[in-house]
């Protein structure tokens, strides 16, 4: 498979190594807005450097596509791919706007691609077993927090590109709630600012925000957020738990650790696994090879949904005023 990169920041580094060990995959090329980093990742890859997206797909034939880029401008990209490749994969967040994936999403049904996100912790073992136990007896209370320093990239500071922490970070978390507890059908936010607002420039998203949302299933849970912390300050800074009758989880870290307690068998501890782009990528290259979308861990209209929802806590904290979904 014939496989294109569409930006050079870290993310797109991770995606590439885990490409490298997937049978029948080539990496053809690689496109960024600058050419000098795309020619840095391309070169010692045998692949060729292309300083515009466009310009790649019309010199190259590809059957996938990866477009790791900010998220104001991935939305743009992808609907630029819908029709050219087989498949693409777009890492999360889709879009910084909602209407943005909208148009994606039925570019890609209108063109049959085979269209993923790279929310990675879908391919971990505790998500299958989370599954398993929320199948079992629905949890009915949730929490989720995502706390640290701010990213270093411009982009991410500015509302407009990245749409706020909750959109671009906390979107992974997020994304595990609707695994666990289904859709969300109302939600209420708080955000806090002006403290970085007044140490870094350019800044305009929020310091903190909380929000509360409510299921369709009748469960609720509490998620909050910052980027407030400087380096060795941090405690306990990404986290997951459940609630249910009859069985607790904990899930800890950026690998999601996790501690579940039941009250009807032994306690299990899940270790993180060090290889979850990798099986991403397999299950991608499976999904685009066989033509069958149901083999992505998490689909584009997957994603739309969960951008759905960020989008509306963000909204809620903006104007003060409850969000239906």
């Amino acid at each position: 498979m014939r496989i294109g990169m569409i930006g050079t920041g870290w993310i797109a580094l991770q995606h590439l190594d885990a490409l490298a060990l997937v049978a029948g995959t080539e990496l053809v090329a690689v496109a960024g807005r600058d050419l000098a980093k795309a020619e840095a990742i391309a070169r010692p890859r045998k692949a060729a450097p292309y300083g515009d997206w466009q310009t790649m797909l019309a010199g190259e034939r590809l059957d996938a596509v990866y477009i790791c880029l900010p998220p104001v401008v991935a939305a743009t990209v992808a609907r630029g791919c819908a029709g050219t490749v087989r498949g693409v994969m777009v890492e999360k967040p889709v879009a910084s706007e909602v209407a943005d994936a909208e148009l994606v999403a039925r570019a890609f049904a209108d063109a049959g691609t085979i269209a993923g996100a790279a929310y990675h912790n879908r391919v971990r073992a505790v998500v299958g077993r989370l599954r398993t136990l929320c199948a079992a007896r629905p949890p009915v209370f949730a929490e989720a927090w995502w706390h640290g320093d701010m990213p270093g990239p411009p982009w991410w500071r500015d509302r407009a590109q990245s749409g706020g922490q909750m959109t671009e970070q906390c979107t992974h978390l997020l994304d595990l709630l609707r695994v666990c507890l289904g859709e969300a059908v109302a939600v209420t936010a708080v955000a806090a600012h002006g403290v970085m607002r007044r140490e870094v420039a350019d800044f305009n998203i929020d310091d903190a925000l909380g929000a509360t949302i409510q299921f369709a299933s009748g469960a609720v849970a509490c998620v909050h957020t910052s980027c407030v912390a400087l380096s060795g300050q941090q405690i306990d800074g990404i986290g997951l738990t459940l609630r249910a009758r009859g069985w607790e989880a904990r899930l800890s870290g950026w690998g999601l650790e996790a501690r579940i307690r039941r009250n009807d068998g032994p306690e299990e501890l899940l270790t993180s696994e060090p290889d979850v782009f990798h099986r991403q990528a397999e299950a991608f290259v499976a999904a685009v090879s066989s033509g069958d979308s149901t083999r992505l861990p998490c689909t584009y209209d997957d994603a739309l949904a969960t951008l759905r929802l960020t989008r509306a806590i963000d909204h809620a904290a903006a104007t003060g005023m409850p969000q239906r979904l």
